[in-house]
């Protein structure tokens, strides 16, 4: 039985959506092929600015780089405008 570990990144708006989704997709694909998957959440994108002061913190990308695989939500805000002086894209 295949193991893998994912990162989802929800980012903004829409993203978190979209990975709702896409986590609903990769649970299917388990049940069905008999995969096995660990999951954990990271914030991205104009939610990291509010909470962090940055787009992305370094512990973020570190847990990136080891996962198998990242989900990855659109990052950014209607209208472009900077969150704290800063663009979440």
């Amino acid at each position: 039985v295949a193991e893998f570990h994912i990162l989802y990144t929800p980012g903004d708006g829409i993203g978190s959506e979209i990975v709702g989704e896409g986590r609903r997709v990769i649970e299917a694909i388990g049940k069905r092929f008999g995969h096995r998957f660990s999951a954990e959440e990271a914030l991205i994108g104009a939610g990291a600015i509010e909470t962090f002061g940055i787009e992305i913190t370094d512990d973020v990308i570190t847990r990136a780089q080891k996962a198998d695989a990242i989900l990855l939500g659109a990052c950014g805000i209607s209208g472009g405008e900077p969150v704290n002086g800063r663009h979440p894209e």
